[in-house]
């Protein structure tokens, strides 16, 4: 008898695509994800492992779901909620992955000159260099917002009458 392997839920799909939305990755990027975890290139192919993977890779460039509210469960909580086992790793080194999203977030801000970059790392967490996961995920939230910021100042000057 052959296994068959579970796919993934519709819950799992869309904590996929918000991780691919709070990450800020363009559908290239999501998709190499998906096939470097998964072996696929849409979420809809993703078997149970796949879907771990892929949240476990999102958790290491420093994603978290928020766990908010959820109509799809009853009691009106997501199932995603950071554990305990997490909390425990949040003081454990920064990995590679998370340094590589940090200088691409300085790239795309044109900021690259390397004492604004560690001017910006003290104020986030009081290290020129993140020294741990939590000190990655202060400065990507940061950054993040910051882009976010001139984005929507970007927009706005777009729309003023000249």
């Amino acid at each position: 008898m052959i296994a068959q392997t579970t796919k993934s839920t519709n819950h799992q799909k869309k904590l996929i695509h918000m991780g691919k939305a709070g990450l800020g990755l363009d559908d290239d990027a999501y998709r190499d994800v998906l096939f470097a975890c998964g072996g696929v290139r849409s979420s809809v192919d993703l078997d149970q492992k796949g879907v771990e993977a892929v949240m476990e890779a999102f958790y290491g460039l420093g994603w978290m779901p928020t766990g908010g509210y959820n109509r799809y469960q009853p009691n009106g909580r997501t199932r995603h909620i950071r554990s305990r086992r997490r909390d425990a790793d949040m003081d454990g080194p920064i990995s590679q992955a998370m340094m590589a999203k940090i200088h691409h977030l300085f790239h795309d801000l044109n900021w690259k000159d390397s004492e604004q970059q560690m001017k910006f790392s003290r104020r986030q967490c009081r290290h020129p260099w993140p020294q741990t996961i939590r000190h990655g995920r202060a400065i990507i939230e940061g950054l993040n917002a910051i882009l976010r910021r001139k984005k929507t100042d970007g927009n706005q000057r777009e729309q003023q009458p000249a």
